[in-house]
Protein backbone atom coordinates (compact mmCIF):
# COMPACT_ATOMS: atom_id res chain seq x y z
CA UNK A 1 0.00 0.00 0.00
CA UNK A 2 2.70 2.02 0.50
CA UNK A 3 4.65 1.59 -2.46
CA UNK A 4 0.93 2.46 -4.52
CA UNK A 5 0.58 5.87 -2.46
CA UNK A 6 4.21 6.69 -3.27
CA UNK A 7 3.51 6.29 -6.86
CA UNK A 8 0.68 7.90 -7.17
CA UNK A 9 2.96 10.90 -5.28
CA UNK A 10 5.18 10.53 -7.92
CA UNK A 11 2.71 10.69 -10.53
CA UNK A 12 1.04 14.25 -8.77
CA UNK A 13 3.75 15.56 -8.88
CA UNK A 14 4.59 14.76 -12.67
CA UNK A 15 1.24 15.91 -12.99
CA UNK A 16 1.39 19.09 -11.63
CA UNK A 17 4.51 20.49 -14.25
CA UNK A 18 3.83 22.45 -16.96
CA UNK A 19 4.96 20.71 -20.23
CA UNK A 20 7.64 22.88 -20.98
CA UNK A 21 9.01 21.82 -17.47
CA UNK A 22 9.17 18.04 -18.48
CA UNK A 23 11.97 16.11 -18.68
CA UNK A 24 13.12 12.78 -20.08
CA UNK A 25 13.19 11.73 -16.47
CA UNK A 26 9.76 12.25 -16.28
CA UNK A 27 8.80 10.73 -19.50
CA UNK A 28 11.09 7.69 -18.54
CA UNK A 29 9.04 7.47 -15.09
CA UNK A 30 5.59 7.68 -17.12
CA UNK A 31 6.93 4.78 -19.08
CA UNK A 32 7.92 3.00 -16.22
CA UNK A 33 4.47 3.50 -14.18
CA UNK A 34 2.64 2.73 -17.45
CA UNK A 35 3.84 -0.89 -17.32
CA UNK A 36 3.38 -1.38 -13.43
CA UNK A 37 1.32 -4.40 -12.16
CA UNK A 38 -0.67 -2.23 -10.39
CA UNK A 39 -3.75 -1.27 -13.01
CA UNK A 40 -5.00 2.02 -10.79
CA UNK A 41 -1.20 3.35 -11.07
CA UNK A 42 -1.12 2.26 -15.17
CA UNK A 43 -4.62 4.18 -15.00
CA UNK A 44 -3.82 7.21 -13.47
CA UNK A 45 -0.75 7.32 -16.06
CA UNK A 46 -3.35 7.29 -18.97
CA UNK A 47 -4.94 10.18 -17.38
CA UNK A 48 -2.38 12.52 -17.02
CA UNK A 49 -1.35 11.68 -20.30
CA UNK A 50 -4.25 13.66 -22.01
CA UNK A 51 -2.95 16.87 -20.24
CA UNK A 52 0.85 16.83 -21.93
CA UNK A 53 -0.42 16.38 -25.47
CA UNK A 54 3.13 15.19 -27.29
CA UNK A 55 4.38 12.32 -28.94
CA UNK A 56 6.08 10.86 -25.87
CA UNK A 57 2.73 10.72 -24.68
CA UNK A 58 1.12 8.96 -27.56
CA UNK A 59 3.67 6.48 -27.85
CA UNK A 60 3.26 5.52 -24.00
CA UNK A 61 -1.24 5.69 -24.66
CA UNK A 62 -0.46 3.61 -27.99
CA UNK A 63 0.49 0.90 -25.48
CA UNK A 64 -1.83 1.12 -23.22
CA UNK A 65 -4.95 0.66 -25.34
CA UNK A 66 -4.06 -2.84 -25.22
CA UNK A 67 -3.87 -3.09 -21.47
CA UNK A 68 -5.28 -6.15 -19.84
CA UNK A 69 -7.73 -3.98 -17.58
CA UNK A 70 -10.42 -2.26 -19.02
CA UNK A 71 -10.25 1.15 -17.51
CA UNK A 72 -6.89 1.25 -18.15
CA UNK A 73 -7.90 0.85 -22.15
CA UNK A 74 -10.92 3.34 -21.78
CA UNK A 75 -8.76 5.79 -20.32
CA UNK A 76 -6.33 5.63 -22.87
CA UNK A 77 -8.51 5.60 -25.37
CA UNK A 78 -10.11 9.12 -23.96
CA UNK A 79 -6.53 10.38 -23.77
CA UNK A 80 -5.59 9.83 -27.15
CA UNK A 81 -8.04 12.57 -28.50
CA UNK A 82 -5.38 15.03 -28.57
CA UNK A 83 -3.31 12.79 -31.52
CA UNK A 84 -3.30 14.67 -34.90
CA UNK A 85 -2.02 11.23 -36.50
CA UNK A 86 -3.53 9.30 -39.36
CA UNK A 87 -1.74 6.00 -37.90
CA UNK A 88 -3.09 6.23 -34.32
CA UNK A 89 -6.60 6.98 -35.80
CA UNK A 90 -6.20 3.51 -38.44
CA UNK A 91 -5.63 2.00 -34.60
CA UNK A 92 -8.56 2.96 -32.86
CA UNK A 93 -10.67 2.24 -35.96
CA UNK A 94 -9.61 -1.42 -35.74
CA UNK A 95 -9.64 -1.61 -31.79
CA UNK A 96 -13.56 -0.65 -32.35
CA UNK A 97 -14.30 -3.95 -33.92
CA UNK A 98 -13.33 -5.93 -31.35
CA UNK A 99 -13.82 -3.94 -27.60
CA UNK A 100 -16.23 -3.72 -24.86
CA UNK A 101 -18.49 -1.37 -25.26
CA UNK A 102 -17.32 0.68 -22.83
CA UNK A 103 -13.78 0.80 -24.68
CA UNK A 104 -15.73 1.29 -27.78
CA UNK A 105 -17.81 4.46 -26.81
CA UNK A 106 -14.42 6.12 -25.95
CA UNK A 107 -12.26 5.20 -29.51
CA UNK A 108 -14.77 6.54 -31.35
CA UNK A 109 -15.22 9.92 -29.25
CA UNK A 110 -11.26 10.21 -30.16
CA UNK A 111 -11.83 9.03 -33.54
CA UNK A 112 -13.91 12.06 -34.25
CA UNK A 113 -11.93 14.47 -32.48
CA UNK A 114 -8.74 13.30 -34.06
CA UNK A 115 -10.30 13.59 -37.14
CA UNK A 116 -11.34 16.79 -37.04
CA UNK A 117 -7.88 17.53 -35.61
CA UNK A 118 -6.26 16.11 -39.21
CA UNK A 119 -8.50 18.57 -40.86
CA UNK A 120 -8.60 16.69 -43.79
CA UNK A 121 -11.72 16.07 -46.35
CA UNK A 122 -10.91 12.86 -47.87
CA UNK A 123 -9.77 11.71 -44.57
CA UNK A 124 -12.92 13.05 -42.81
CA UNK A 125 -15.07 11.79 -45.52
CA UNK A 126 -13.90 8.06 -45.27
CA UNK A 127 -14.23 8.39 -41.64
CA UNK A 128 -17.65 9.38 -41.86
CA UNK A 129 -18.58 6.62 -44.07
CA UNK A 130 -16.67 4.29 -41.45
CA UNK A 131 -18.42 5.34 -38.56
CA UNK A 132 -22.22 5.18 -40.36
CA UNK A 133 -21.41 1.86 -41.21
CA UNK A 134 -20.36 0.34 -38.11
CA UNK A 135 -22.79 2.54 -36.65
CA UNK A 136 -25.63 0.09 -38.14
CA UNK A 137 -24.58 -3.11 -36.81
CA UNK A 138 -24.03 -1.35 -33.41
CA UNK A 139 -26.27 -2.67 -30.32
CA UNK A 140 -25.10 -0.36 -27.94
CA UNK A 141 -27.29 2.75 -27.00
CA UNK A 142 -24.15 4.18 -25.21
CA UNK A 143 -22.06 3.66 -28.28
CA UNK A 144 -24.31 4.50 -30.53
CA UNK A 145 -24.57 8.21 -28.58
CA UNK A 146 -21.15 8.20 -29.04
CA UNK A 147 -21.07 7.67 -32.69
CA UNK A 148 -23.98 10.76 -32.72
CA UNK A 149 -21.70 12.94 -31.39
CA UNK A 150 -18.72 11.99 -33.42
CA UNK A 151 -20.66 12.31 -36.74
CA UNK A 152 -22.10 15.34 -35.94
CA UNK A 153 -18.42 16.62 -34.92
CA UNK A 154 -17.63 15.94 -38.44
CA UNK A 155 -20.11 17.49 -40.25
CA UNK A 156 -23.32 15.30 -40.25
CA UNK A 157 -25.26 17.41 -38.21
CA UNK A 158 -28.54 15.19 -38.72
CA UNK A 159 -27.16 12.98 -36.36
CA UNK A 160 -27.81 16.14 -33.59
CA UNK A 161 -31.30 14.85 -33.13
CA UNK A 162 -30.62 11.55 -32.49
CA UNK A 163 -28.51 13.05 -29.23
CA UNK A 164 -30.98 15.06 -28.02
CA UNK A 165 -33.52 11.67 -28.31
CA UNK A 166 -31.22 10.42 -25.72
CA UNK A 167 -32.26 12.67 -23.29
CA UNK A 168 -34.82 10.22 -22.37
CA UNK A 169 -32.40 6.90 -22.49
CA UNK A 170 -33.43 4.83 -19.25
CA UNK A 171 -29.45 4.96 -18.41
CA UNK A 172 -29.12 7.95 -16.53
CA UNK A 173 -25.34 7.90 -17.70
CA UNK A 174 -26.46 8.22 -21.57
CA UNK A 175 -28.59 10.97 -20.27
CA UNK A 176 -25.76 12.75 -19.13
CA UNK A 177 -23.65 11.49 -21.51
CA UNK A 178 -25.99 13.48 -24.06
CA UNK A 179 -26.95 16.47 -22.39
CA UNK A 180 -22.82 17.15 -22.03
CA UNK A 181 -22.57 16.38 -25.68
CA UNK A 182 -25.43 19.06 -26.94
CA UNK A 183 -24.12 22.27 -24.74
CA UNK A 184 -20.48 21.24 -27.03
CA UNK A 185 -22.20 20.55 -30.47
CA UNK A 186 -25.21 23.09 -30.00
CA UNK A 187 -25.42 25.93 -32.92
CA UNK A 188 -27.19 28.66 -32.85
CA UNK A 189 -30.09 27.53 -34.96
CA UNK A 190 -30.57 24.75 -32.49
CA UNK A 191 -30.66 26.72 -28.91
CA UNK A 192 -34.32 27.09 -29.05
CA UNK A 193 -35.04 23.52 -29.42
CA UNK A 194 -31.95 22.09 -27.25
CA UNK A 195 -33.18 24.05 -24.20
CA UNK A 196 -37.02 23.20 -24.83
CA UNK A 197 -35.88 19.54 -25.11
CA UNK A 198 -33.68 20.12 -21.74
CA UNK A 199 -35.77 21.91 -19.75
CA UNK A 200 -38.87 19.25 -20.87
CA UNK A 201 -36.49 16.91 -19.49
CA UNK A 202 -35.21 18.61 -15.85
CA UNK A 203 -39.39 18.72 -15.05
CA UNK A 204 -39.26 14.71 -15.20
CA UNK A 205 -36.11 13.98 -14.33
CA UNK A 206 -35.17 11.80 -10.82
CA UNK A 207 -31.19 11.63 -11.18
CA UNK A 208 -29.17 14.88 -9.38
CA UNK A 209 -26.28 13.67 -11.69
CA UNK A 210 -28.08 14.50 -14.78
CA UNK A 211 -30.30 17.33 -12.69
CA UNK A 212 -26.94 19.06 -12.08
CA UNK A 213 -25.82 18.58 -15.71
CA UNK A 214 -29.10 20.28 -17.54
CA UNK A 215 -29.00 23.06 -15.08
CA UNK A 216 -25.52 23.72 -15.97
CA UNK A 217 -26.31 23.55 -20.00
CA UNK A 218 -29.33 25.80 -19.52
CA UNK A 219 -27.25 28.36 -17.64
CA UNK A 220 -24.25 27.91 -20.31
CA UNK A 221 -26.75 28.76 -23.40
CA UNK A 222 -28.54 31.84 -21.59
CA UNK A 223 -24.90 32.91 -21.13
CA UNK A 224 -24.33 31.97 -25.39
CA UNK A 225 -27.40 32.74 -26.60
Amino acid sequence: MEEITYKLKALEKIENKSQPELTKLDFSELLSLAQDSNSEIRSRVAQILASIPCQHSENILLLLINDKEELVRVNACDSLSFSTSIDTLKLLLKKVKHETWLVRMYAILSIGDITCSINSSPQTYKVSWLLEKMLKVEESESVRLSYYVSLVKLGKRKYYRNILKKLDAKDYRVRCIAVHSLLELVEKEQYSLTKYKLEKRLAIESSFAVKDNIQHALFELDKIQ
